[in-house]
């Protein structure tokens, strides 16, 4: 039996990967190109749980931002799987 060593960034990684919201997430990505607050209306959460759920999955890799806007002096982050 091989047993890998658990990190910190595995830990994170473990973390997100059982994370409901981030799948959640990610799945609504899969299907089109979506701004944060078009993820927050889509899926129910409030825009800055949305955000930490974002930052997480750039951190890890898992999504990529194209573009950056701002409205009304909000960061709003479009994401780009």
């Amino acid at each position: 039996m091989l047993v890998l060593p658990f990190s910190g960034e595995s830990k994170k990684l473990t973390r997100l990967l059982f994370s409901e919201t981030s799948i959640r997430v990610l799945e609504a990505l899969e299907e089109n190109y979506l701004s944060a607050s078009e993820l927050s209306v889509r899926l129910g959460l409030r825009l800055n749980t949305l955000q930490y759920h974002l930052d997480s999955l750039l951190e890890a890799d898992f999504i990529r931002v194209s573009r950056v806007k701002w409205r009304r002096t909000r960061f709003i982050s479009i994401p780009q799987t």
